[in-house]
């Protein structure tokens, strides 16, 4: 069975351009396990295509990259 994979790859400062680049590997190994992969990376890292993609697409794995705490993540430029 494919699975669906959602990430979110913001790159607007040091600490999310390097998690951003490291989460590249999680993207190739998707891709070789033959899963769908939508990766909303740089400006598409956004509240809008997050949730777009979400109720769209059904994800069984989201994987949110960004800054924040139990309540929030932030996307893209905060």
């Amino acid at each position: 069975m494919n699975k669906c994979l959602l990430l979110t790859r913001p790159n607007s400062d040091r600490t999310t351009k390097q998690i951003s680049e490291w989460a590249t590997e999680v993207i190739d190994f998707a891709n070789e396990k033959g899963d769908e992969v939508l990766d909303l990376h740089g400006k598409k890292a956004n509240r809008k295509d997050l949730e777009g993609r979400i109720k769209k697409k059904q994800p069984t794995f989201v994987f949110l990259i960004g800054h924040g705490n139990e309540r929030v993540v932030t996307g893209q430029d905060n």
